[in-house]
Order: structure tokens, then sequence, then C-alpha cells
């Protein structure tokens, strides 16, 4: 399937096309209806998203997006991601200008003074910091998603390493929540983790949220 959104900035996926693939793209691309028109959130129940994480972390790593270098970065701050420190902020977010459920973020997986090893591989990256600017990449996107009086908790967490990230050159973190239209139940946060145009990491987290009634 090759399916582009023209404007300031776009993205394709390159797969084979299928009933899902369709429905994801409808739904990060930020639309509510399906061509049949059919509404998304039909088929964004509990059973359907945590059936399907792992298709929407496979269509997530198969989404090309335009050199994101040409946006501007904002910068995260200490209070969204826990942390005391504002040193420890590993990521600053890319605004990207058109409506998209993805968030877009950009990390330094070395800057952090949390995470201290007894020995740093010279060419890569390990786990521990990888893990770590997925985390905080996360909690910002879904703490925007789902809104500020709104409380969720991690029960599950899946990472697929697939190549090494080099030491010293920045990271770019794709990032998809996914949760339905009822105020309580189970949702996803999917990431991919790219390195120039290279795939490095994937892997979701699933999560149980609560939405306060005045942010439905």
């Amino acid at each position: 399937m090759k399916q582009m959104i023209e404007s300031a900035f776009s993205f394709e996926m390159s797969k084979q096309q299928d009933d899902f693939s369709e429905l994801f793209f409808y739904y990060v691309s930020g639309q509510d209806y399906l061509t049949n028109g059919k509404r998304l959130n039909d088929f964004l129940t509990t059973k359907n998203i945590v059936e399907n994480q792992t298709r929407f972390m496979e269509c997530l790593e198969s989404v090309r997006i335009d050199d994101l270098s040409v946006f501007p970065k904002v910068k995260v701050s200490k209070e969204e991601v826990h942390k005391e420190k504002q040193n420890n902020v590993m990521i600053d977010m890319i605004k990207v200008p058109n409506k998209t459920r993805l968030s877009f973020f950009e990390g330094d997986s070395v800057s952090t003074e949390e995470i201290h090893l007894d020995r740093l591989n010279k060419e890569h990256v390990e786990a521990i910091f990888l893990t770590e600017l997925c985390r905080q990449s996360c909690m910002v996107c879904v703490n925007n998603f789902l809104g500020e009086n709104s409380d969720y908790y991690i029960i599950e967490e899946f990472k697929k390493f697939k190549n090494i990230v080099k030491r010293n050159e920045p990271v770019q973190i794709q990032v998809l929540p996914v949760v339905g239209n009822k105020r309580r139940g189970r949702g996803i946060c999917v990431f991919v983790v790219f390195q120039g145009d290279v795939v490095c990491l994937t892997g979701f987290y699933q999560m149980i949220y609560t939405k306060r009634r005045n942010d439905v």
C-alpha cells in the first residue's frame, strides 16, 4: 500500500494493502470516519486494540516521514517526564503543522545524568538509554492525548531491537497512542525509534486509563 497525506508535511505507508492498514492510515491521519462511512470508534474497542497491538506496531514501523529537521523543536519540561532535574530530560518534541494522532520527538540517547554504567560502548547505545528515551516520549504523548485530568498506568511492555543505535547521533521517535472513546479502558502507546532511515527499535506499552468527564 502506498498512501500519502499532502500538507506541509506528509507520510506514506508501504505495506501490502488490507483492511487493517487502511484503518490504521485513517486513524493516524486524524480522521474519524473510513471511506465507507463507518466510524473509527466502532472498531476501537478494548478487545480490538489489545488483540491488534502487534499490528499497530508493524504498521507504525512502515510509516515514512518527510524530513523532520525542518520543523521547530519544543523543549520538554522535567515535570512532563516526572524528573527533578531538567538535565535528565532526554527528548525534544517536534511540532508538525497538521492534524495527526502521531507525535514526534528527537532524542539524545546519552544526555542524562541519572543513568551511570560501569562501561559505555564506544560505538552503540546501550538498551537502558533507549528504554528511557521511549518511556519519556510515550509519557509526554499519552499525557497530551488523554488530557491533564486523566490517569493511566502501564500493565505490559514490549520492545524489539532491530538495529544498533550509533552513539553521539540523534534519534527520532514516532509515538502513537491508541485508545477508544470510553472514559475507562485499556489502550496502547506504540513507538518506533529511527536513526536516519534505519528502524532501530519498535515496541508498545499497554495501559489502563481513566479519562475524567470534563476531558471526554
